[in-house]
């Protein structure tokens, strides 16, 4: 019998033994990966950076509203390319957990301030001339199997309308990419104008601005700049960096990174302590066997490389079970969140080599106490005392 088989046997004979030791390391990597997959899901700020973009909100809230008079003194300021603003719609389609992203946006800025869209002729003139109209991602387009010119009902659970009706509709006038936009994956944009001249409440009202500065301009400079014209007046603003903005959304979720902390201590004492435990109870268990075959000669060296290749085996196929446990978390999380950036879990070739290489390690180090023992243990006298 050779090293493989011999480790298959060996693997197979106890299998209740070996579930209870994968299900914890399980358990332990499966938090690990989740942490690693949240972090990668909001690991695009050097992205926004780079766009040069601010977004200002009301210094108490961003629930709190903002005059629209805020983007025509914004864009006095020196070093000021263009202002756009934008107001959250907070609506759903059909049922209440049917949810995505709708946003009310300035419609002559804000492709100025953020990637301009491609639309077809036709779009382009339905988006212009009817009020309605509204522009979707393509993954909303596919999800709900939406068409341009289709007329589709949006129930608000914030706005109503003047006439006291909180269900609003709207007809699909253009479908563009999401990448394109720099945009949620779920999205779809209403027209500011429109939206404003038939809400009962908040007219004259938006939830946040965004400026985008020019290249040649000191951003640090433009964002202090827009924050003290602003200081004394009814409503006081607070303007980040893009990038900042959306980690204000990471900081509700918690310190990722004291969790990833806690999560990884957590991993390395299950995975030591159970290899170790389980290397050590094998040598205890199989004295007898070991003995046996060190007689017809294994050497200790080879014995303890097939004992920690069946650790390692654990270890690996308790790693895949789960990386397919949070495969599958995340397409269910993906789902139930209508794909919003802010829950999501982003895993790809290299985290998952990662975790291998990780838990291998661990392994290895959480080998070298037994495998010392082996080394020391004197396996003739164990056959000789018929052990």
């Amino acid at each position: 019998m050779n090293s493989p088989q011999y480790i298959i046997r060996n693997l197979t004979r106890k299998p209740v033994h070996v579930t209870l030791t994968i299900i914890p390391i399980c358990v332990s990597f499966v938090g690990f990966i989740v942490i690693i997959g949240v972090r990668n899901a909001y690991d695009f700020e050097r992205e926004l950076d780079s766009a040069n973009r601010l977004v200002t909100i009301n210094r108490q809230s961003i629930i709190q509203p903002l005059a629209q008079t805020l983007p025509e003194t914004v864009r006095e300021i020196p070093g000021v390319n263009q202002v756009t603003y934008v107001t959250w719609f907070g609506g759903y389609f059909e049922q209440p957990d049917v949810r995505f992203a709708q946003y009310a946006i300035e419609q002559s800025t804000y492709f100025q301030v953020y990637n301009p869209v491609e639309l077809t002729l036709a779009e382009h003139e339905m988006w212009q001339d009817e009020p309605r109209a509204v522009l979707i991602t393509e993954q909303l387009a596919n999800r709900f199997n939406w068409r341009v010119g289709d007329l589709v009902t949006i129930t608000s659970t914030i706005w109503q309308q003047t006439n006291f009706d909180n269900r609003w509709q709207f007809i699909i006038g253009g479908i563009f990419s999401s990448e394109q936009a720099d945009t949620d994956p779920n999205a779809m944009f209403i027209k500011h104008d429109f939206f404003d001249n038939n809400r009962l409440v908040g007219r004259g009202t938006l939830t946040f601005a965004v400026t985008k500065v020019a290249a040649n301009s000191d951003i640090d400079t433009v964002q202090s700049n827009i924050d003290n014209i602003f200081a004394n007046s009814r409503t006081p603003t607070f303007t980040s960096r893009e990038s900042a903005f959306v980690e204000s959304f990471q900081r509700q979720l918690g310190d990722l990174g004291f969790l990833t902390q806690l999560v990884m201590t957590i991993v390395i004492m299950v995975v030591l302590l159970l290899t170790t435990s389980s290397l050590v109870q094998s040598i205890v268990e199989r004295r007898r066997e070991l003995s046996i075959l060190s007689a017809v000669g294994y050497s200790k060296l080879r014995l303890g490389s097939i004992l920690i290749a069946e650790v390692l085996v654990i270890i690996v196929g308790a790693v895949i079970f789960a990386l397919l446990f949070v495969q599958g978390l995340s397409l269910a999380v993906d789902q139930w969140a209508d794909g919003s950036q802010l829950l999501k879990i982003e895993l790809n070739a290299l985290d998952s080599i990662w975790v291998f290489v990780v838990a291998l390690f661990l392994g290895s180090i959480g080998s070298l106490l037994p495998l010392a023992q082996l080394l020391r243990t004197d396996l003739a006298s164990n056959l000789k005392a018929g052990a």
